[in-house]
This record gives C-alpha cells, structure tokens and sequence, in this order.
C-alpha cells in the first residue's frame, strides 16, 4: 500500500500511533531493559535492552516519542541527547560480546540541537556511533514504525510483528 506524502504526514502525527515501547511490549516477551551510557547519564528517549524470540536472545534499541505533552517532554520530542547516543553504542557491542542480533527501532526527527548536546559532545557521539555500527560483528535490522506500520494499534502491531520477527529468524 503506497501512501501520499501528506497522507504519511497524517500519520506520523497521529497521537495514537504506538512508539517503540508498544511494540516492543506487544511483539516480545521478557523484555529486560538497561540504561544509562556508563559516563553520564541516561536519556529517556533511547530505550534499549533484550528481548526473546522463540528463546533466543535479541538486543533491541528504540527511540520513543511521547503520545501527550507530558511524554514529549519527558522524551525530548524523541531527540537524542549524546548520552542516548552513547547508550545505544554500550548496547551494541554488548550485543556484539554475547553474539545478540540487533533491532533497532528508529522513530525520531533527529539529534537534540541544543548547546548542551554540544558541549557534552554530540558530534564526537554520533560519528563514533556511525564509525563503530560499520565493524559490528553481528547482524543488526533497522524498523522504521512509520506509514507503513504506522496506521490504528490493532492493525500496525500485527504487520510490524511478523516484519520483525521474519528478521529476527534469519539471524537466529
């Protein structure tokens, strides 16, 4: 099903469509989060930690957006901060130590601008992200919940569940 570019923009702004945390609660099982980046802080809006699929562990990183105004705040607007960033690298090659496959939900409109993000080095965090997902040594999958899972609850968790764990098979 193709979507107009307005019609992908009404969807995207939908305060109903689920974020990462729905799917991931609606598609896993055993869901063990971990956070914080190990030398700063924790950012809210990366979530990420191992899930199971048919018993096997997967390791999964996801960025939330909020659904209110109050889950905006709290997760930036879906804005990574250096420490989201440096988060979802710990969580990769922790991956990569225990040969976990990787999903990686991807639902943001790009890295906090802020001063702050730059003085705590966001440049220096994406670019190490980049650099070091380019020698991972263990597969990882990309899911971007927008216009084509991004329709009704009852309809999009369905198709994003089957997509990922059709993914999710081929690494196991």
């Amino acid at each position: 099903m193709s979507y107009s570019i307005a019609e992908q923009l009404n969807i995207l702004k939908n305060p109903d469509r689920p974020n990462a945390k729905v799917y991931i609660d609606c598609i896993f099982t055993d869901f063990i989060e971990l956070s914080g980046d190990r030398l700063f802080g924790d950012d809210p809006s990366i979530i990420g930690g191992v899930v199971f699929i048919d018993r096997n562990p997967v390791s999964i990183i996801a960025q939330l957006r909020g659904r209110n105004i109050e889950e905006h705040v709290k997760y930036n607007f879906s804005m990574t901060h250096p420490e989201g960033f440096r988060k979802s690298l710990r969580l990769m090659k922790q991956a990569e130590k225990f040969y976990r496959p990787i999903i990686c939900f991807v639902d943001t409109i790009g890295a906090f601008p802020g001063k702050h993000a730059e003085e705590c080095g966001q440049a220096a965090a994406i670019a190490n992200n980049l650099m070091e997902m380019m020698c991972l040594e263990v597969l990882y999958n990309r899911v971007f919940p927008t216009a084509r899972y991004a329709c009704s609850r009852r309809q999009c968790i369905p198709a994003c569940s089957r997509a990922v764990r059709g993914a999710a098979r081929k690494f196991l």
